[in-house]
């Protein structure tokens, strides 16, 4: 099944069957999809079978005790043991055996493991074992004690993945009831690299990908024992706002409560706070009582936008959301046509630009909520200030791509200008999305030479600007194919941009066949 993570579709996925082998589907368009795998096709080689293990002894430098979590949710994976029989998705992460083995259905997509330790804990270590012939990718360990709210424990995002296969033991600190294990996409690798590691490696023969696979043995959380939380502990499964409690065991607290509030009300009427003297009819000076308390604050448009969002977020939605941009924290899980609508419904309130002003946001749905309002804007001139203003805060490229505020069609010319302007910015997200305004409104009649030129000729090395600009040559491509193919035939862009654009060319159902056999042979090796 293909899943848009833009628009929240699901389209069926079609898959050709050639016996032992099958075809992969086309992508519905050229977007980014995600196409999701559940068949029992993806079992692949397990460890050897061996024995229960004592893992507890694991890492010299490890303290605390081992905790056993009160339920482990696995987003994207499945479980075999020796004999490749599955298994309880993720009894096999916590069950101290390394026979048994955790692997994710998919190694180039994020996938989130997600402990509840059923009480908060002071946390020492995380120690993940690796399953044997396999590698550990980039990965982060978050901390919560309420599911929404996350702390970044351990981030390896920026070093290289563990490739030696031995137990790797991260330090944690704070006090934390949920702890989640973020892994992320496999990356690509050389053939420089796998001659010098020596381990086995994924090939995919129609991208020409190569990488090295995950599978997961264990993963054991260590802890000094439960400690008290700064924030509030609220289960998961919690409604938003609510805790789980038993009434009965309230009845002292209340009590105590109620007699505290008399005492407070009592101070209340009693206490009179003194003012500049006043005098009556008479000439007699006397006092002004002042309440000893005022009347609570009036909630602001974005606190009532945050708690709208809250009611309309799903544990696990939001646990697939995150998996989709992991270098994003505080993900509520709100599916988009619901976003969509709510900016709709916001962008008639005339005390709407508080919340463009509350810059930065505290949710990522806060700021896709933001692109969403932006779109709606009729003015070209008020669209372009409140992009301008917004831009340097987006920091994801989902956020980036959904945005696409159509008053901007109405001036070509100023609109060219402006693409240029930010194609030339620092922010990666920025860069980015003047190029998916290139790619939206100047490869069809306003089309020329210099549009291709300008994108090929950007300096600006960051992942996420370089895939945009593959999907720009791929699109490109689709639309002025022999113009673009000259392009390309001069290999003046950066190996990994060019590679990616003829993949995603190849993977596009606008070429034929004959086109897609003609970028082969450009490929820069």
């Amino acid at each position: 099944m293909w899943f848009n993570p833009l628009t929240g579709k699901y389209l069926p996925a079609v898959f050709e069957d050639h016996g032992n082998a099958a075809t992969l589907p086309e992508k519905p368009n050229a977007q980014d999809w995600v196409l999701l795998l559940t068949c029992d096709a993806l079992r692949s080689d397990c460890p050897a079978e061996a024995s229960p293990t004592d893992l507890s002894a694991r890492g010299s430098a490890v303290t605390g005790s081992a905790v056993t979590p009160q339920s482990v949710t696995a987003i994207g994976g499945l479980t075999y043991n020796a004999k490749q029989e599955l298994q309880d998705p993720t009894a096999a992460l916590f069950d101290q055996n390394l026979s048994t083995v955790w692997r994710p259905l998919a190694d180039r997509v994020s996938q989130t493991i997600l402990y509840d330790l059923g009480t908060a804990q002071k946390l020492t270590h995380v120690v993940i074992s690796p399953a044997d012939g396999y590698a550990l990718p980039r990965y982060r360990v978050e901390g919560s004690n309420d599911g929404k709210d996350w702390t970044i424990l351990v981030n390896t995002a920026v070093r290289e993945p563990l490739m030696n296969g031995d137990d790797v033991s991260e330090p944690l600190q704070g006090v934390y009831r949920y702890v989640k294990i973020l892994l992320l996409p496999a990356r690509d690798i050389g053939e420089a690299e796998i001659a010098a590691s020596g381990k086995e490696y994924y090939y995919n023969p129609s991208t020409h990908d190569r990488y090295y696979r995950t599978a997961i043995a264990e993963i054991t959380v260590y802890s000094d024992g439960e400690g008290t939380p700064e924030a509030p502990l609220t289960p998961i499964s919690a409604a938003p706002g609510k805790t789980e409690t038993n009434s009965s065991s309230l009845l002292p607290i209340i009590g105590i409560a109620a007699g505290a509030v008399l005492v407070i009300a009592l101070a209340a009427v009693l206490i009179l706070k003194p003012k500049k003297k006043q005098y009556n009819k008479a000439g007699l000076s006397v006092r002004t009582a002042v309440p000893l308390f005022k009347r609570r604050k009036r909630m602001t448009i974005c606190d009532e936008i945050r708690e709208r969002l809250q009611s309309m977020s799903e544990p696990a939605y939001r646990e697939f959301q995150a998996s989709l941009v992991p270098d994003t924290s505080n993900v509520l899980g709100v599916r988009t046509p619901l976003l969509r609508a709510y900016a709709g419904e916001l962008s008639k309130r005339k005390d709407i630009d508080a919340f463009f002003r509350d810059l930065p946001h505290r949710y990522y749905e806060e700021n896709n909520l933001h692109a969403f309002l932006i779109e709606k804007e009729k003015d070209f001139d008020a669209c372009v200030r409140k992009l301008n203003a917004f831009l340097p805060f987006v920091d994801n490229w989902a956020t980036c791509d959904c945005m696409n505020p159509k008053v901007l069609a109405r001036d070509p010319d100023r609109l060219d200008a402006l693409c240029r302007a930010w194609m030339g910015e620092k922010h990666p997200f920025t860069v980015r999305f003047g190029i998916g305004m290139r790619m939206r409104y100047f490869l069809g009649d306003a089309f020329s030479q210099t549009v291709l030129q300008e994108v090929a000729e950007l300096s600006f090395d960051h992942y996420y600007v370089n895939m945009m600009r593959a999907w720009f040559f791929a699109t490109a491509l689709a639309k002025q194919y022999d113009e673009t193919l000259l392009l390309l035939k001069e290999q003046i862009l950066p190996a990994w941009v060019q590679n990616k654009t003829i993949q995603k060319a190849r993977e596009s159902f606008r070429l034929t066949t004959e086109q897609k056999e003609m970028l082969k042979d450009l490929k820069i090796k």
